[in-house]
């Protein structure tokens, strides 16, 4: 036992098998890890970074990407984020014929690796139980064991931890140009595209598994928990998630929970460069979220203090500008005709981006570098090293006649 946090900072800092696995060049990863918000202004963790993430690439037409959020420690997510990219590298599911067959396997890799979890809680159980039986006499309060015997029953307190340990996750797979998505928890997948009048649009695919989820009060009403007790509040037992990976203290001790105590049955679990975008986007809501707080700060109902953030961004074929294009390296490319996008409700959901009438295939295309001189030409910069400036809004009007003459003008700018 006195080995117990010697092992949870090996644990905590060793390497993962998955590091040698091949990436996806097309994603980019963004966090940033949780923060106290201080009135000095200072930044300060409440806990160490519990989150992890995947982007692999095992094939041509087969990826992997998935984001666990981790709580109570990071053992669940770590343990949760390579059996599942495990189970999803050895598998056959390329072979798989139907969009059905691959949503089973994806199902039953959330049921795999729940299972698999808990059956590694097996040694901190035993611990806790011998601790229980040989060092506290029997009869002995919780009041008086803590003040006779702290050391014992910080150790207590320790595996206690070590058994609440859960994770959200939401994960992405895509095969055979198909894409599928599977969450739990409150991770969510979100698909950003452009409308027929080049307008970015963004479609949630998860479903949030929160107390603000009707659906999933309907769920706890069945096994007998009372929706009204939570009317008012955010967290179900020790998370914020009607759903999670791992997390005993909320499955095999519900009891020890008053919102849960009155449940009929155990819950039932089922769920299923681009690196500086990612990381972009994070730092903006980070700022938000800061602003936020400082705007509200007189409010002493606000918690101040957020949780770790991690962002896992996927291009598909959206054009990147500023991007430096590689002459060797070839591309990947994605049909952009979405007609089918079915979001269901059940526990675990995913959703199909196919073309109905023919399967887009993936398309590789390569870039080539010319060998071809190139001549100098007049780059209007003046004896300065200055560029005069100037606006131009002739593209502008051009569309915009050409769009008002089509009838494809949006609403409010005619």
């Amino acid at each position: 036992m006195n080995n117990l946090k010697v092992q949870q900072n090996s644990y905590k800092n060793s390497e993962s098998w998955t590091d040698d696995l091949p990436i996806c060049k097309n994603t980019g990863i963004g966090f940033s890890t949780n923060q106290i918000y201080r009135e000095d202004g200072h930044p300060q963790e409440e806990h160490p970074y519990e989150d992890y993430s995947c982007h692999f690439r095992f094939s041509d037409d087969f990826y992997w990407y998935a984001v666990f959020d981790g709580h109570e420690g990071k053992r669940a997510a770590d343990f949760c984020s390579q059996r599942m990219t495990a189970d999803v590298l050895f598998s056959d599911i390329n072979e798989k014929q139907s969009d059905e067959e691959v949503r089973d396997f994806i199902r039953q890799a959330f049921q795999n690796v729940e299972t698999g979890y808990m059956e590694t809680l097996g040694d901190l159980f035993a611990e806790r139980i011998k601790i229980q039986c040989n060092d506290i006499p029997e009869g002995l309060s919780t009041y008086e064991a803590c003040r006779k015997m702290p050391e014992v029953m910080k150790k207590i307190k320790d595996l206690n931890c070590e058994l609440a340990s859960g994770t959200a996750a939401a994960v992405a797979l895509i095969s055979k140009n198909k894409l599928y998505v599977a969450n739990v928890g409150n991770c969510r997948v979100l698909l950003c595209q452009t409308d027929a009048n080049s307008v970015l649009k963004v479609v949630q695919l998860s479903i949030d598994h929160d107390l603000s989820n009707e659906d999933e009060l309907l769920r706890l009403s069945h096994i007998g928990i009372n929706p009204r007790l939570f009317q008012h509040k955010s967290r179900l037992g020790n998370q914020e998630n009607t759903r999670c990976l791992g997390n005993c203290a909320v499955k095999g001790e519900y009891k020890q929970f008053d919102d849960l105590a009155v449940a009929s049955q155990e819950p039932f679990r089922e769920q299923a460069t681009l690196t500086g975008v990612a990381q972009a986007v994070v730092d903006k809501v980070v700022r938000l979220h800061h602003d936020w707080y400082m705007s509200n700060s007189c409010n002493k109902s606000r918690t101040p203090k957020r949780e770790d953030i991690t962002l896992v961004l996927r291009n598909f074929n959206f054009p990147m500008p500023n991007a430096l294009k590689s002459p060797t390296k070839p591309t990947v490319q994605f049909s952009t005709t979405i007609l089918t996008n079915q979001i269901s409700n059940s526990d675990s959901s995913q959703h199909t981006l196919t073309n109905l009438n023919t399967i887009s295939t993936l398309s590789r295309t390569n870039t080539t570098s010319s060998s071809e001189a190139k001549t100098e030409v007049e780059d209007d910069i003046g004896p300065d090293q200055k560029i005069a400036p100037y606006v131009d809004f002739d593209d502008f009007y051009k569309s915009f006649d050409m769009a008002k003459r089509d009838g494809t003008l949006p609403y409010g700018l005619a």
